[in-house]
């Protein structure tokens, strides 16, 4: 009984892992926003670009809204 206990945690543990997200906020993820593109869009110049510029706007409202929470 145990024996299957522990395998059925060490199931849902390895399936959770491969859930969670590998930037956990876009701060983050504006770190990375050229390898990312590059990742995504390798062939294709203007998709990369376009997506740079994308996530770094993300990461902008990110850090503004930020910046404008009430800090408790």
């Amino acid at each position: 009984m145990w024996n299957k206990l522990l395998l059925a945690f060490a199931v849902t543990g390895l399936l959770a892992g491969a859930v969670v997200p590998i930037h956990s906020t876009p701060a983050q993820a504006a770190a990375g926003c050229a390898k990312e593109a590059k990742v995504r869009y390798a062939a294709d110049r203007a998709h990369r670009k376009a997506f740079k510029h994308w996530c770094n706007n993300q990461w902008r409202q990110y850090k503004a809204a930020q910046k404008a929470a009430p800090k408790a």
